[in-house]
């Protein structure tokens, strides 16, 4: 029991040892390296009044007392040795930060006014059929806030089918293997009833929650501006959703990369897409009245 002991107080005095050179040494280091550039500086300065201060000298390992004890003469350990906390200088932060040049800022700016100009186009109804179904779409969406306390979409498809729409619910299967970027998702599909020029019906997807989303927590203000270019609800033709939804995706990864975090597979351009042009879909066609319970 006494050896161990013995062993014991040893190791810590040369644990406590080799602490106190390791950071000895290392205050040494930065002295050396954060010293001249200081001085310069100092002398740079107007102010001569500005002073820096050196920080206090570390503790030896020769300042450990030895003390005798009842059960024999081994050195222990009396208290810990005295460490500076930092090796920070009194610095006067506000003059050390570093301002943005204007340069800088107007490169920000002209970008983010280009982004939002480019999501206005994406979104903006191009034909006469887009913009009034999307009036549909809107005062529908109000009315069953009223009448169900929520906006559905099954509900929604009935109310455009009431009104002479032909719309289909297609629902994005998802799942598999891939299941985070391959994801589920309802949608509609509302066909036109008179041909286009070109002899083609005109098809076009309604999302009645897009803007939802692309929300993120903690968005900075630049991404804010971004998502209030973003309509509520998208109206319009594929090629278009599929631009939008792919420059969000640029800007949704950006933010993620200005605040160091890992862009999840679910918020991927891929990922995104997988809502509305999944690889697997179901297709239901609507009626004009949603279905009511069965009768006993």
């Amino acid at each position: 029991y006494t050896s161990r002991r013995n062993f014991i107080k040893r190791s810590i005095v040369v644990l406590i040892s080799l602490r106190v050179a390791t950071v000895d040494g290392f205050q040494q280091v930065a002295m050396a390296v954060v010293m001249p550039a200081l001085v310069t500086r100092q002398h740079a300065r107007k102010d001569s009044n500005t002073r820096w201060h050196r920080p206090q000298t570390l503790g030896r390992a020769t300042d450990i007392e030895d003390t005798k004890t009842s059960c024999g003469s081994e050195p222990v350990v009396e208290q810990a040795v005295p460490v500076s906390e930092s090796l920070l200088f009194e610095f006067d932060l506000a003059e050390e930060a570093v301002e943005a040049s204007p340069q800088t800022g107007r490169k920000d700016a002209e970008r983010l006014r280009h982004v939002v100009e480019q999501l206005r186009g994406y979104s903006r109804p191009s034909t006469d059929f887009q913009r009034q179904l999307l009036l549909d779409v809107q005062r529908f969406k109000r009315q069953c806030l009223r009448e169900e306390s929520r906006h559905d979409t099954i509900v929604l498809a009935a109310k455009l089918c009431g009104i002479g729409y032909r719309v289909i619910v297609r629902e994005a299967v998802g799942g598999g293997p891939n299941c985070l970027s391959n994801l589920r998702h309802t949608f509609l599909y509302v066909a036109a009833e008179q041909e286009t020029r070109t002899g083609a019906v005109e098809r076009v997807i309604v999302e009645p929650h897009f803007r939802e989303h692309f929300e993120i927590a903690n968005a900075c203000p630049g991404y804010m501006e971004i998502l209030d270019a973003v309509p509520v609800e998208f109206v319009g033709s594929r090629e278009c959703l599929f631009s939008l939804v792919s420059s969000l995706c640029h800007e949704i990864a950006h933010e993620f990369e200005i605040k160091g975090l890992m862009l999840p597979p679910w918020r991927q351009v891929k990922g995104m897409l997988s809502k509305w042009f999944p690889a697997q879909a179901r297709d239901t066609e609507c009626e004009a009245s949603p279905p009511g319970p069965s009768s006993p």
